[in-house]
């Protein structure tokens, strides 16, 4: 049985799909979604727990991503921790697609107070100007 997809143009999307649809229906409604929204950037966290895949899982997931990146024309970014390298750099044409870029460890610092405060304020809506952020980081 065929899912109904209706996309409204810039509209909300309305799938109707049944716990019996076929994997391969649920895949393309996905990515028809997807293309309908028209994202700039997919960011795929914890691309580390493809490790406790087997060797086809991840070869499976590696050509969806490549796949999604072809199809959708959009940029890609798998974060995971540096055990992540080893699924990377398993397929070759995801190798060469993907730079690394290793994060610094955080020290507290003032910038880090800042960069803490700012994303809590962003998040509950309180105002941060002139508020002194000294001290430590856990009160």
């Amino acid at each position: 049985m065929a899912s109904n997809r209706s996309f409204a143009p810039n509209g909300p999307m309305n799938v109707d799909v049944s716990p019996t649809t076929r994997l391969h229906e649920l895949e393309c409604t996905a990515v028809d979604m997807l293309a309908h929204a028209s994202p700039r950037m997919l960011f795929i966290d914890e691309i580390h727990n493809l490790l406790s895949c087997s060797a086809r899982d991840q070869r499976a997931a590696l050509n969806a991503i490549k796949y999604l990146a072809n199809k959708l024309r959009v940029s890609i970014v798998a974060a995971g921790t540096y055990e992540a390298l080893h699924v990377m750099r398993s397929d070759s044409q995801i190798a060469s697609r993907f730079e690394q870029h290793e994060l610094p460890i955080w020290t507290e610092s003032q910038e880090l107070r800042r960069f803490i405060a700012g994303y809590l304020a962003l998040l509950t809506g309180i105002e941060l100007r002139g508020q002194h952020l000294g001290g430590g980081l856990i009160h």
